[in-house]
């Protein structure tokens, strides 16, 4: 989800780039300076944030509440059995637990542990 403090281009540090094509090794702080010392993301322990990103832009207030309510709307059709993809039906495995796929394109949707979720 989409928050004021983290720019619109982070997409996980697992990823060497960003979605702007910034290199993120390029742009954090050095390694003795802490976790999380990235331009994109909100430092931890009070420490300001780097500065160095020329592509960083954070979201605007209507891209949080679009990014808010695409999630609500997924997550409603989810807790009803539907795919948020096309709303088709949610497989779901016979014993009640696991990966939970469309049953019309077939794309993961989620997985669930002791079937407590459609």
């Amino acid at each position: 989800m989409k928050a004021a403090d983290k720019c619109v281009h982070f997409n996980g540090i697992q990823h060497e780039r960003c979605d702007a094509g910034v290199v993120y090794a390029d742009v954090r702080l050095t390694p003795e300076s802490g976790p999380r010392r990235f331009p994109c993301l909100p430092p931890i322990g009070g420490a300001p944030t780097p500065d160095n990103c020329p592509s960083r832009r954070y979201p605007t207030e209507q891209e949080i509440a679009e990014d808010r309510a695409m999630w609500d709307a997924a997550f409603a059709l989810i807790s009803a059995g539907l795919s948020p993809c096309c709303e088709a039906p949610l497989d779901v495995p016979p014993s009640g637990h696991g990966w939970r796929y469309c049953s019309k394109c077939k794309k993961a949707v989620m997985h669930a542990c002791g079937g407590g979720h459609p």
